[in-house]
């Protein structure tokens, strides 16, 4: 995965959402929108998954610690645990992936996969093997959005794992 350089914007859907505190590793370099993946107890950049993190949420802003922000992203302090950031749980449009990974209504209310980041956020892959993360479920997306709008036809909306579970 490339992974993000700057922070984006999430776009939640519909009302249900929570917000829990997570440490962040050492040195870890994160952005508000990524996918925040937990490894070991602390929160790790989504470009480089290993098989073993679990998808918790989104990132939202700083919750505690030593951060102090300079420019965009978050940093993690120089031992796990010094920052602290907010995870945004519940729903939000993700845009989906491509050839065999595009997500339509036929996939709604089916497991999808954490697949790359881009300069637009995490892609939501319609497949899964078993080195991708399941992000979570596809609900069926408001055909309101459909003509183009942010965020626009691409992106579907999708109910994130729980935190703390490998499965949603």
């Amino acid at each position: 995965m490339s992974g993000l350089t700057h922070d984006t914007h999430l776009v939640p859907y519909g009302t249900e959402f929570t917000q829990v505190a997570y440490p962040v590793g050492a040195n870890q370099q994160l952005y508000v929108g990524e996918v925040a993946l937990l490894r070991g107890g602390v929160l790790i950049n989504a470009a480089t998954p290993a098989s073993t993190d679990i998808v918790v949420g989104m990132i939202g802003e700083p919750a505690g610690g030593t951060t102090v922000q300079t420019g965009p992203g978050i940093l993690g302090g120089t031992t796990d645990g010094a920052v602290w950031v907010d995870v945004q749980c519940g729903s939000f449009f993700i845009q989906g992936g491509s050839g065999a990974d595009t997500l339509s209504t036929a996939t709604n209310a089916t497991t999808v996969y954490l697949g790359p980041e881009n300069a637009n956020g995490p892609v939501a892959d319609a497949t899964g093997s078993g080195t991708r993360h399941v992000l979570g479920i596809q609900l069926p997306q408001d055909p309101g959005i459909a003509g183009g709008f942010s965020p626009g036809a691409g992106y579907w909306p999708i109910k994130l794992n729980n935190p703390g579970s490998a499965t949603p």
